[in-house]
């Protein structure tokens, strides 16, 4: 059995990897980054970090969402939102929500998954960002695997094992895997350090906390 693991880099996606080579053999994960125009390189370096310390295949499939925009992460005019609320709490799709973005990458994950002869697409959708994007909840996977099942010709599934966890839980469950956290990177900005106000930076930053963990990404939030 053969695993694809949609990997960004950050940190939901770094338990995800570690969840699916603690399932398989190295030998038997593929990791899939997608280049899609995101505002900065530093998630897709980090990609690659995690994919090595792991010794798995790692693709790199550059897609430009930004010729679609309307996303504070594909589009440049647009700013990143200072955490206000958890997403989970929230009545609005984010202004980081990247349409149909999951859906791309799942379809493009699915192709690869068949023509690699593998049937299983682990994702790092999670409890808490459900609020803020449409394409992270339960009821969206079983829609997708629904799909899958009827236009595909392999039907591969899609898996997402963070689903019902919140950041806390996943950071220790993060810890249990022995996921090397100072290799993610979770923040929408790509400066030097994380700007510690977006809400992936807030996020991270509670799930750390939360879990009593010290987070090696980030020393001390501006």
């Amino acid at each position: 059995m053969k695993a694809i693991v949609i990997l960004s880099g950050g940190m939901d996606s770094a338990v995800v990897l570690a969840h699916a080579c603690s399932m398989y053999e190295s030998k038997h994960v593929v990791a899939l980054t997608f280049d899609y125009g995101q505002r900065h390189a530093k998630e897709i370096n980090a990609a690659k970090d995690l994919a090595r310390f792991y010794n798995v295949e790692h693709i790199i499939f550059a897609v430009d969402l930004t010729q679609i925009g309307g996303s504070a992460l594909t589009d440049k005019s647009i700013s990143v939102p200072e955490f206000k609320k958890d997403l989970r709490k929230s009545d609005h799709v984010a202004l980081s929500y990247v349409p149909m973005r999951n859906t791309i990458f799942i379809a493009i994950a699915a192709a690869f998954a068949e023509v690699l002869g593998i049937q299983e697409i682990y994702t790092g959708f999670n409890w808490i960002d459900s609020g803020g994007y449409p394409d992270t909840r339960k009821s969206y996977v079983n829609a997708i695997n629904r799909m899958l099942s009827i236009g595909s010709r392999d039907r591969p599934k899609v898996f997402a094992p963070l689903i019902h966890m919140t950041k806390v839980q996943i950071v220790k469950y993060g810890e249990q895997l022995h996921v090397p956290w100072h290799l993610s990177w979770s923040c929408y900005e790509g400066n030097q350090h994380p700007c510690g106000k977006c809400n992936a930076c807030i996020q991270r930053e509670k799930g750390f906390r939360g879990a009593n963990v010290n987070d090696p990404v980030v020393k001390r939030w501006k």
